[in-house]
């Protein structure tokens, strides 16, 4: 075997690393920058911040880092709006705080990003300092501990005041603050850690006269600074490499001495680096300060970080306040105490708002505009019969055929099953019509059997007029099976009971018509027509008019009958009943519509006939009313939908046989009670030959 080595690092993030194909033996005690970022994404999702700006140094390393953090963001769910790079030569600095502040402000972002490295923290405050009445909240990537060991007296620190830190989960050191007070530079003189932070607090001054001279003072007020350097995070992960090491020589020496207890003289030596590497990927210990540190299967530290909140206090001193953690890259493992933060851009403690365009509601999609991020969109609604049941929803799904919508859109629900019923208003007051026009026709048709002798109902065929009231009587009570649940019985016999009761008055009618007229034209001297005046004419004329119309509805039900039909599709949101009545509907009306012109036809010549009981001109009145309700029924029934149409068939129908009732029966009945001794054979005024002549 080869001669290798191994490397335990304490700061290099990159996910490369972690490929134990190129860098078997690398070990790491900080995560992978990959579970930096998924924690950023966390925490942006955790406040629903979407709409983000980055702000970077122009050190080179970065470059490829940042482009990794947006495509973390951008699967994430989230969007960038800008990427600064901050170069921070000197010959730049005043005009990129000017850029920079510019596009900041500029921005509708709220949240920005700020990836740099330490010594790039001042350009930060200067930039902060510019920012200072722009509502922005900085989410700092970077370790910045140093700043709670301010330099400078009269250092301003209230830029930093109300942002947040992702930094890695760091514990206190034992003894180490006792250390660093006591030790010299004597000691340390090539420790840079030591150095800097010796002449910083200590206003440690150096003389390089010969050998290297310092004086410090020791002032006990500057020991408080040093409290800061136990939980700093540079040093904690040194502290957990030097562990893991140590650990892994242990492991190394009791495997050798026990190989080397059984020989002679054995020595133990140092080992050989590739030797330690077998026991430093299963090192697994809990260190001083009370933490788990192992590595995983590629080498590195489980990932563990703290959300900070920097907030200043008297303007000159900066503490962070831990206000949640993160335990791995799953969102589910993160805690925020959210009522513990302090934002610097509201003062009403609660988070603001990041994003490029608001939460769709529900009942809505999402929208994305053209050459727009996926995070700026429109919210549209639903279309009809669509709903979503979350926000931000990018497409909207179709409720089934027999559930609609609620009114949010939310949910689907139960269609409404809906049909001419008797318990809303509109079936009522066609159901209660109906039966009255039922009773008035009974009531008629029992003063006409009660005055069936008397001369004004003899003159005009009483037996044509029981009958014509008897089919009106049907025809009205045929209403009564058009309201209620269309069922495949009610379909098969509704328009069937309508058509032959409403074809028996109108063929009686057409009988009464032709009867006045061969009445008055048999008057002549000579006339033949005197032996068409008894029973046979009308009831042959009613015969064979209700027996075409039978045949029609019998070849209708044999071929193409009524049947129930359920629309889930015309009306929104409801089921409609109905019965779907074909082309035979249509012929059965027409039928009686060619009867109907029939009967006008012949009666409106004869309506000038003279005689106090000449039915000709009621007969017109009628028919001007059938057709005045059946005219304005057709347009009506094929443009309306559903129970409407039923309702529209109704009152067509109620109308036209109300017509002939009112015109046909009712001048009789008033002429009946008005005058109730005058009703004798004496009262006819016979035709005389100058009215058959004129009539001719």
């Amino acid at each position: 075997m080869g001669y290798f080595s191994f490397q335990i690092s304490y700061g290099a993030t990159d996910p490369l690393l972690s490929n134990k194909v190129l860098f078997p033996y690398f070990y790491r005690t900080v995560p992978s920058s990959v579970h930096l970022h998924n924690a950023l994404n966390s925490v942006l999702k955790h406040f629903g911040w979407t709409w983000v700006g980055i702000v970077y140094s122009d050190v080179e390393s970065n470059e490829n880092a940042i482009q990794k953090l947006k495509f973390s963001i951008t699967i994430g769910g989230g969007c960038v709006e800008f990427t600064e790079k901050f170069r921070s030569s000197s010959n730049y600095m005043f005009s990129e705080h000017i850029r920079i502040a510019k596009v900041i402000s500029d921005s509708s972002a709220t949240i920005i990003v700020f990836w740099a490295d330490l010594e790039f923290t001042y350009n930060l405050y200067l930039l902060l300092h510019r920012l200072t009445r722009t509502k922005k909240v900085w989410i700092f990537l970077t370790d910045m501990e140093h700043l709670l060991l301010p330099t400078i007296d009269n250092l301003d620190l209230t830029p930093f005041h109300g942002n947040l830190a992702i930094q890695m989960k760091k514990l206190k050191i034992p003894k180490l603050m006792p250390f660093l007070w006591n030790i010299t530079l004597d000691q340390y003189t090539f420790c840079n850690f030591i150095f800097f932070y010796k002449t910083i607090l200590y206003n440690c001054k150096l003389f390089n006269n010969g050998p290297l001279y310092h004086t410090c003072i020791h002032d006990q007020s500057k020991k408080m600074k040093l409290m800061g350097l136990e939980t700093l995070v540079e040093s904690y992960r040194v502290y957990n490499a030097i562990y893991a090491l140590a650990y892994a020589f242990q492991m190394f020496l009791v495997s050798k001495y026990r190989k080397d207890l059984h020989k002679e003289g054995a020595v133990l030596s140092y080992p050989h680096p590739w030797k330690i590497h077998t026991f430093l990927k299963i090192v697994h210990f809990t260190n001083t300060a009370g933490e788990k540190v192992y590595f995983d299967e590629h080498g590195d530290a489980a990932p563990s970080y703290d959300l900070v909140n920097w907030v200043t206090k008297c303007k000159k001193k900066l503490i962070h306040v831990r206000v949640g953690n993160i335990t791995s890259s799953n969102e589910e493992n993160l805690f925020v105490n959210t009522t513990s933060i302090v934002w610097a851009v509201h003062d009403a403690q609660t988070p603001p708002r990041s994003v490029c365009s608001e939460t769709c509601p529900v009942g809505s999609r999402k929208m994305i505009l053209q050459g727009k991020p996926p995070c700026c969109y429109d919210c549209v609604p639903c279309s009809r019969g669509q709903v979503t049941n979350h926000t931000d929803m990018i497409s909207c799904w179709k409720c089934p055929d027999d559930q609609w919508p609620n009114e949010k859109k939310d949910k689907c629900i139960r269609k409404q099953v809906t049909f001419l019923s008797y318990k809303e208003s509109l079936g009522t007051t066609l159901a209660s019509s109906a039966v009255v026009l039922s009773f008035a026709s009974l009531s008629t048709l029992a003063i006409f059997m009660h005055y069936q002798n008397s001369s004004i109902i003899r003159a005009t065929n009483r037996n044509l007029s029981f009958l014509l009231l008897l089919s009106l009587f049907f025809t009205f009570c045929s209403c009564l099976v058009f309201i209620g649940y269309p069922g495949h019985i009610t379909c098969l016999v509704r328009q069937i009971i309508f058509g032959l009761s409403f074809t028996v008055s109108v063929s009686a009618l057409l009988a009464k018509t032709i009867l006045v007229v061969l009445a008055f034209q048999a008057k002549n001297p000579g006339s033949r027509l005197r032996g068409f005046l008894g029973q046979k004419l009308p009831c042959s004329i009613v015969g064979l008019c209700f027996s075409i119309q039978a045949l029609i509805c019998a070849f209708w039900l044999g071929t193409c009958p009524p049947t129930q039909y359920i629309d889930l599709h015309s009306q929104p949101g409801q089921i409609v009943v109905e019965c779907e009545e074909h082309l035979g509907f249509y012929v059965m009306l027409a039928y009686i519509g060619f009867l109907a012109l029939g009967c006008s036809i012949i009666a409106f010549p004869a309506r000038n006939l003279p005689g106090r009981y000449n039915e000709a001109k009621f007969i017109t009145f009628s028919m001007v009313v059938f057709f005045s309700a059946w005219i304005t029924f057709t347009p009506a029934y094929l443009s309306t939908k559903g129970k409407y149409t039923v309702a529209v068939e109704v009152f067509a129908i109620l109308v036209s046989a109300a017509g002939v009732l009112v015109c046909i029966f009712f001048p009789k009945c008033f002429v009946i009670f008005s005058t109730p001794n005058k009703m004798s054979k004496k009262c006819l005024k016979l035709p005389t030959k100058r009215t058959n002549q004129r009539f001719k």
